[in-house]
């Protein structure tokens, strides 16, 4: 899309049939269900139409996922340790549809797509900084680190594994990521 032209309504509205179609299979079915053939079956869309948008079921999910998942990356290297809260918040909000997407092949995909989010950022840092050494890490062995970490916490969480409001697990995911960049980075 060319900046400043406004997104196709045609365009907007294939999207948002297509992970409509997405979540309410996730759901019934967990991530290893189903396939694209049934997102485009579900979502009443030509199969052309759907890979116009989209190369596969993961493509969906990692679409769908970015941008919250780009908010919590932002918000483990906030100076503030409460930056995390408000994705913390929505993530308990959204339990339900979290204990199924924190787990199995789709908790695989979002460590993934939260991996490259947090290198993206971490490498950014590391030019910044010049902060370069024989005995750093790489940003890519870091992220991963951190991805896994994060999204182990969250799962445990939003799965009840133990009682812990919002406001005191989005200071642990910040401490977490601090930490992690402090002692490998």
């Amino acid at each position: 899309m060319k900046a400043g032209k406004k997104p196709d309504r045609r365009v907007a509205r294939t999207r948002a049939l297509v992970l409509g179609a997405f979540y309410e299979l996730i759901v019934e079915r967990n991530y290893d269900g189903f396939g694209a053939g049934d997102v485009i079956e579900r979502a009443g869309v030509g199969r052309s139409t759907f890979y116009e948008h989209f190369q596969n079921k993961d493509d969906v999910f990692e679409q769908s996922v970015a941008q919250p998942l780009g908010a919590l990356a932002e918000a483990l290297f906030a100076v503030s340790p409460d930056a995390p809260r408000p994705i913390a918040e929505h993530m308990w909000e959204q339990r339900e549809l979290g204990r199924v997407v924190f787990n199995g092949a789709a908790r695989l995909v979002m460590e993934r797509v939260l991996a490259r989010l947090l290198a993206e950022r971490l490498e950014a840092r590391r030019r910044a900084a010049s902060r370069a050494s024989p005995h750093t890490l790489p940003s890519e062995l870091v992220s991963a680190h951190l991805a896994g970490g994060q999204l182990a916490l969250i799962a445990a969480w939003i799965g009840g594994d133990a009682p812990c409001d919002a406001a005191t697990v989005a200071r642990a995911l910040h401490t977490a990521a601090r930490a992690a960049v402090d002692a490998f980075f």
